[in-house]
Formats: C-alpha cells, sequence, structure tokens
C-alpha cells in the first residue's frame, strides 16, 4: 500500500471516530438534559390528611369547616394532599360506638400508611384520638378546631397536640337584639336536650345570669318541638328570642337545627337572634358571629406549617378569631329594624344593592357616551375656531 493511500485510510477513520463521537453525544445530551429536568421537577410530596368529624359531616358548619381546611391546602404548590374524612357521628347520636371498635377500623384502615396528620372538628373527636393516644399513632400531630375556650379551662391537651379556639359571642348577640329592640322585657332562650344542645344552654344562662340580670328568662327545651314551636307562637312581641341549638328533642327525635330556624321564624312575633353563622339566611335577624369557615382556615393553615416543618414543630393554641356583628337585611325589612342602629363594621347579608351598584354598566355606558359626545362637540368648536380665523385672515 502506497503512503498516498495510507494516509487516507487513516484520515477516514479519524473521520469515522470523530462521527461516532458526535452521534454519541448527540444521543447523551438529550438523554443529560431529559435526566436533570425529571431530578428537577419530580412528582410533589404528597401528605395524608386525615379529617375526624366529632359529629355528622354533613352539617352546615362541619362542611363550613371541612371546605376552609381543603381551600388552605389547594393552594399549596410544594406538594398534593389526599384528604380522608372519618365521622363519628357523636354529636346527636345516642348510641355511639365503642372506641375499641374505632381505633380497630381505623388500624385497619391505615394499616399500610398512617396518615400526616390529623385534624380533630370538634370536641368529640379530639377526646376520641386522646383517650385512644397509645392506639392510635401516638407520634401524629393533631390539630383541632371548633372548640370552645370554656373546654380549656379544665382540660390538658398532649404535646401533640396544637389548634384554633372558638368564641361565640353571647353577650355581643344579646347587646345588639337590645339595640333593636330596646323595649324589650324578656329573654326567651330556644335549646334542645342533646348533651350539646345542654352545653349552650348552660353557655347561655351563664351569660344572662352575669350580664343581663334585669331580663326574666323563659327556656323552650326539654319538650317536644310541636310544643316548641307553640310555645314561640305565645311569645309577646316584647321578646327577645334567642336560638342556641336544638339537635334532639324532648321525644329522642334529632335533627338539623339549622332546618329549625324557617318553621320558628314563621310563628315569632319578633326577631330571633343567634351566634352561629351558619343561622345566617334561615331566617334569623343576626348576631354577633363567628365564622366556622375561618375556624377551618385557620387549622388549615396551622396543619400545613406543622406538615413543611415537622422537625420544629411545637404545640400552639390560637385564641378564636373575633366575632363580627353580621344581620340578614330581608329580616330587617320584615321586623322594621332601621339599619342605622347597627354597628359601624356591621357585616350585611342580602343587602339591597345601590343605583350604583344595580346600573353599573348602564351608568358606564352612559358616562362613555357622554364622553364622546364632549369630544365630538369639542372638536367641531376647535375646528369652527379654525374656519373662523382663516375666514378673518383672507378678509384681510
Amino acid at each position: 500500500m502506497t503512503p498516498c493511500f495510507a494516509r487516507i485510510r487513516s484520515h477516514r477513520r479519524r473521520r469515522c471516530s470523530i462521527a461516532r463521537l458526535a452521534s454519541a453525544l448527540v444521543i447523551a445530551i438529550p438523554l443529560t438534559l431529559s435526566a436533570s429536568a425529571y431530578s428537577t421537577h419530580l412528582p410533589p410530596e404528597r401528605w395524608r390528611v386525615l379529617i375526624m368529624q366529632g359529629g355528622d359531616p354533613y352539617l352546615p358548619s362541619a362542611v363550613a369547616q371541612d371546605r376552609g381546611i381543603r381551600d388552605v391546602f389547594s393552594r399549596a404548590t410544594d406538594a398534593s394532599t389526599e384528604f380522608i374524612t372519618e365521622p363519628l357521628h357523636t354529636l346527636e347520636s345516642s348510641s355511639p360506638v365503642p372506641d375499641a371498635v374505632v381505633t380497630q377500623y381505623l388500624n385497619s384502615k391505615f394499616a399500610s400508611r398512617k396518615p400526616d396528620i390529623i385534624i380533630a372538628l370538634r370536641q368529640p373527636a379530639l377526646e376520641f384520638l386522646e383517650r385512644n393516644a397509645d392506639m392510635l399513632w401516638p407520634d401524629v400531630p393533631i390539630v383541632f378546631c371548633g372548640i370552645p375556650d370554656d373546654y380549656f379551662r379544665t382540660h390538658t391537651l398532649s404535646a401533640r397536640v396544637s389548634g384554633v379556639r372558638i368564641a361565640f359571642d353571647v353577650a355581643g348577640t344579646l347587646d345588639l337584639a337590645r339595640r333593636f329592640q330596646p323595649n324589650a322585657d324578656r329573654i326567651a332562650v330556644i335549646a334542645g336536650t342533646s348533651s350539646y344542645d345542654q352545653a349552650w344552654r348552660g353557655r347561655v344562662e351563664s351569660v344572662v345570669s352575669s350580664r343581663f340580670k334585669d331580663l326574666p328568662v323563659i327556656w323552650i327545651s326539654d319538650v317536644p318541638i310541636e310544643d316548641m314551636l307553640e310555645r314561640v307562637a305565645q311569645l309577646p312581641p316584647q321578646t327577645i328570642i334567642l336560638y342556641s341549638s336544638v339537635f334532639r328533642d324532648a321525644r329522642g327525635r334529632t335533627f338539623i337545627p339549622r332546618d329549625l330556624i324557617s318553621l320558628f321564624a314563621e310563628r315569632a312575633h319578633s326577631p330571633i337572634y343567634s351566634f352561629f353563622d351558619t343561622y345566617l339566611g334561615a331566617g334569623i335577624i343576626g348576631g354577633s358571629i363567628s365564622s366556622w369557615a375561618e375556624q377551618g382556615t385557620l387549622a388549615g393553615q396551622m396543619a400545613l406549617r406543622i406538615l413543611r416543618h415537622p422537625g420544629t414543630r411545637s404545640p400552639v393554641i390560637m385564641p378564636a378569631p373575633p366575632s363580627i356583628v353580621s344581620v340578614d337585611m330581608r329580616e330587617m325589612e320584615r321586623w322594621k329594624i332601621d339599619p342605622n342602629l347597627v354597628p359601624a363594621d356591621t357585616r350585611f347579608l342580602h343587602r339591597p344593592d345601590s343605583l350604583l351598584e344595580r346600573y353599573r354598566v348602564e351608568i358606564c355606558v352612559v358616562i362613555l357616551v357622554l364622553i364622546a359626545q364632549a369630544s365630538v362637540i369639542g372638536a367641531l368648536m376647535l375646528e369652527r375656531l379654525r374656519v373662523r380665523r382663516a375666514e378673518r385672515m383672507a378678509a384681510r
């Protein structure tokens, strides 16, 4: 082989080697970039959140709390969330399921993976978890909400429990009633017979006996629902009617308290007040009200912080969010209550729109038409001035 052919073959081998190297780079670089992209865009962590409902999960208040919690997690971008809801049905149930049965069921359900956090809605759920702490994931943090302030005066919580208290402003609600009914000569309180109903009766009784001693109190309770409705119908117009809750009547029949308000309102000769926000719009005129949904939001935010920073977790008990005076304008109009009697920061439900709010689009269109007309008229006037100026100059 001549030196010339040897050089050609050597040159071709180098070209093939370069081509193979280039091909390898073409394949390797996208794979490397793809792997890098995959490593920086891994699927987010999936949190498992167990919501323990201390009662019927379909109650309006429970739905509001649940929605507040889920809305917080839906806005979180650093992880996806699996929600599992377990109701205890103990608010109005006369035969609750034994703890041992519930714990066995929960341990079986979560055998493959325990919850990352538990959110306890209302007192029965928290008490169940505290009673069975040794049997149900003692290292899993708990966040509670929907539990009144007075509970914590007599109960000590374990180290893994955080949460948000709730306060219902009975005194503020009755103060609003006295604004609306300055000539009232008595207070009538409607309450059912379940343990939850009676607990609220006790709270109302404590406030009335200390703050409103000048007004006698009539208790409409411990009787069948038909008798409760009849007694409300017999109350004179000078009565302040306060509706607490009626989960169960004297015959053991169970109810959703919100559904009964319209029945009482139809028969009453004066407005009905309450301190639960889920009653607003159902027939009460208003009250000093704390929001169930806000409770859920605050609990959701607390749970999210704990999940994001598990190593720095320490129990935190947040004070109750403030109550806000809220009124239903339909009931205000029905009872001919002057809207000027409400405090400055009152929240209105069903407030009639002002003319500006009602005809916003039409008013904006009219304003735009007037502006366009003014612009055209202005342009015509300027043009007329120019013509006159030109005519004067031509006349000279």
